[in-house]
């Protein structure tokens, strides 16, 4: 049940005969006002007597004297409009003060029943005016105001007996007369102080910005009644221009006060509403502000004494500016009103627009979830939201909600493909809870479960290039608050960037998924290399050197046989045992070259003795007898297991060996030194050495153009581990290579890859 349909049937039955009274009261107030024109139509002054109206110096002309009760006319018919006729205090307050403004304007001509009507009916109006005020949102008077209606009630029932007993001409003869006409102004004085000091505390009481709207709507329908008044007559007239407003025409202008009086005790949802009203506003606005701005002009060149085309000239000049200043004055205009209408005290419109700006650069699901559910939940005060992302296949894969829980949610769920083909039919994209409950009436009670979530109002889907990649549900807002026009419009164009952003965290976690199925590929691939690798040193080891180490025995055989058999000369003899001889050390100098061959491809006692002992082995081979052109290799290993995988510690040994080839073939070092240790989840390895440097460039790819990939290879073996590289050289100056790793993180890939 919309909010109010209560009060009003609470009304219907408290004053059956409200529409009765209101109708009678009605049809008296436009009797007033026809008695009062007819006495100012025929006023004798405008048929050549000397005799003046009330209180008057010259004739008034017939427009002056017509406008208020055009003004009275307004007030009537303001009384009848919808929204007063659900509320009586409203109608007759505004039924009063047009029998004010009619009765008081007959009694200026000399009517004495008029005037005493008036006096009684203005001692009455501080009652209407206070009750309007008081009880404009509530048909039965609060606590808090039944006792000021009762003592101004009192007041005016005081005030009005004087009027009401004597013809005016005796009452303004009595001394006491000037007393009782300052008491009664001071009366509506009062009433006037009351109602503002009413509405200020009804705001401050208010915790919601709708609570607080019907106040910023009378306070901006008021400024505007008295604008044209004030802006476009009194003040243009006080200032001396040559040119204003005459005050007939800007009185109609009050009228503009009853129906915002109006529209604010109805206070309809519709949005077509809302934005006629506001439009109308701002326009209405916009003219004043310009015939005021054009004025005050001409009344200050009539202060400087210009000319009559000087003047001229000034108002085209000004014109042209208020053409300049028409789009940005607009537009401050609709701020106003929004504020008017929709406050947004923290400038909801602002943080709507900073939310879509952090969702256009979002590439993270998490984030994306953050910012739907808990950051405009709290932005828009919701009392619940969810935010149902889709996977490729179309399903829902993911659900972040506040306020829900997840079985509130599965009719969502089941549903969610269907929910989804019917909001991208739709024009606007975003449907309310009441027409998704008629759409899926039917089929939610075939299906026999909840389809919609308790409380949910606003569904937005989110899509990108016609495809849908989730869903936003939207509960209500926190206390009597509703979702308004602008903030539909708000939600529907953050949706929209929503989709885009939603796109791009799908396309993200594609790739992310390509790279890490690509990594382990490529460690897949390393392997099997590696695998390859022991492979053929196995083959190499058990096959090709255990055959020349056979051979060689056959050689050796061989000559011993010669040198037994003496049918050859002695000459032949040595020379084909001298062969042999050299035949014997040129194959053990290849079994040799194979089992360092051999010992690259497969580190000896790495998988059984561990990382330090690998390395020690790996250096031991390399300080053999080399012509004297190996430099001093140190080594600092802290000894252990360290606890690696094997793959990682085949790594960081591939990583060793090429550092230290790099230093024995390029770099002409004297001393080098390789540091390993271990602390806690931490490891480091460094290969340091006194060489010769090189200039490193901006990216370790830049290497292989110019066929060095030692360290890019370095760099990768470390990037499979996985762990930080990092490499430090300048020319004369040495190298230094690092290598941090997690071993946790080590674990855990680990245990990915497998």
């Amino acid at each position: 049940m919309p909010q109010g349909a209560g009060t009003a049937m609470r009304t219907e039955a408290a004053w059956p005969w409200r529409h009765v009274l209101i109708g009678a009261l009605t049809v008296a107030c436009l009797g007033l006002i026809a008695w009062a024109a007819f006495d100012v139509i025929h006023e004798p002054c405008r048929y050549g007597s000397p005799a003046l109206p009330y209180n008057a110096s010259v004739c008034p002309g017939l427009g002056e004297d017509l406008a208020p009760l055009f003004v009275a006319l307004g007030l009537c018919v303001a009384a009848v409009l919808p929204g007063n006729q659900q509320r009586l205090f409203p109608a007759l307050a505004f039924l009063t003060f047009s029998a004010v403004l009619s009765t008081g304007k007959a009694g200026l001509t000399g009517d004495d029943l008029a005037m005493r009507l008036y006096f009684v009916l203005f001692a009455w109006s501080a009652v209407a005016l206070f009750a309007l005020h008081s009880l404009l949102f509530a048909e039965s008077a609060p606590r808090r105001s039944r006792g000021p209606i009762v003592a101004m009630c009192l007041l005016a029932a005081a005030l009005s007996l004087p009027p009401a007993l004597l013809p005016f001409r005796v009452l303004w003869h009595q001394a006491w007369y000037a007393t009782w006409s300052l008491t009664l102004r001071l009366s509506v004085v009062l009433a006037a102080l009351l109602s503002g000091f009413w509405v200020l505390r009804w705001w401050q009481r208010s915790e919601t910005e709708v609570r607080r709207r019907p106040v910023r709507l009378i306070a901006f329908g008021n400024f505007l009644a008295v604008a044209p008044l004030v802006l476009l007559s009194m003040l243009p007239d006080m200032l001396g221009a040559p040119l204003f407003v005459p005050y007939e025409v800007t009185m109609f202008g009050l009228f503009i006060s009853p129906l915002f009086y109006s529209y604010t005790a109805s206070l309809p949802e519709s949005d077509r509403t809302a934005r006629t009203v506001q439009r109308f506003a701002v326009g209405f606005s916009l003219v004043i502000s310009f015939i005021f701005l054009l004025l005050l002009a001409l009344a200050l060149a009539s202060l400087a004494g210009l000319s009559p085309r000087q003047n001229l000239a000034l108002v085209v000049l000004l014109s042209g500016v208020l053409a300049l200043a028409a789009e940005p004055l607009l537009g401050r205009l609709r701020r106003v009103a929004d504020w008017v209408w929709y406050g947004k005290g923290t400038d909801g419109a602002g943080l709507i627009e900073g939310l879509s700006q952090s969702l256009s650069v979002t590439l993270e699901q998490d984030s994306l979830a953050r910012m739907l559910v808990h950051d405009l939940s709290r932005y828009m005060h919701l009392s619940a939201a969810a935010l149902i992302t889709l996977g490729p296949d179309g399903h829902p894969e993911r659900v972040e909600a506040l306020g829900w829980r997840l079985e509130d949610l599965q009719g969502v769920l089941a549903r969610t493909s269907d929910l989804l083909g019917h909001l991208l039919d739709r024009p606007g994209q975003i449907a309310t809870t009441a027409e998704l409950e008629a759409w899926l009436g039917p089929a939610a009670a075939s299906a026999g479960a909840p389809a919609l979530p308790p409380g949910a109002c606003l569904w937005l889907p989110l899509v990108s290039g016609g495809e849908a990649y989730g869903l936003l549900l939207l509960g209500s807002k926190l206390g009597d608050d509703f979702f308004t026009s602008e903030d539909k419009r708000l939600l529907a164009a953050l949706a929209q960037r929503a989709g885009v952003a939603a796109h791009n965290v799908r396309l993200m976690d594609e790739v992310r998924e390509s790279r890490q199925e690509l990594v382990h590929a490529h460690r897949r691939l390393l392997r099997a290399a590696e695998e390859e690798r022991r492979r053929l040193a196995r083959d190499l080891h058990d096959g090709a050197v255990q055959q020349i180490i056979g051979i060689t025995y056959q050689v050796a055989q061989a000559a011993k046989l010669l040198s037994r058999n003496g049918e050859h000369s002695a000459a032949t003899s040595q020379a084909l045992s001298e062969q042999l001889d050299a035949v014997r050390h040129e194959l053990l100098a290849v079994a040799s070259q194979l089992r360092n061959n051999i010992g690259e491809l497969r580190p000896a006692g790495l998988e059984e003795l561990g990382l330090a002992a690998a390395i020690e082995a790996y250096v031991s081979r390399l300080e053999q007898p080399r012509d004297g052109r190996l430099p001093a290799i140190e080594l600092d290993l802290q000894p252990g297991g360290y606890d690696l995988a094997f793959p990682a510690a085949l790594s960081l040994f591939r990583v060793v060996q090429e550092g230290l080839r790099n230093a024995l073939r390029h770099a002409g070092a004297e001393h080098v030194r390789v540091r390993l240790r271990c602390s806690g989840d931490k490891l480091e390895l460094a290969i340091e050495d006194d060489g010769c440097g090189f200039n490193l460039p901006s990216r370790l790819s830049e290497l292989t153009a110019s066929n060095h990939f030692g360290i890019m290879s370095m760099s990768e073996q470390v990037a499979l581990i996985p762990g930080k590289f990092e490499i430090v050289s300048s020319p004369g100056a040495g190298t230094i290579i690092l290598v941090r790793v997690d071993l946790k993180e080590v674990e855990r890939i680990g245990e990915g890859d497998n």
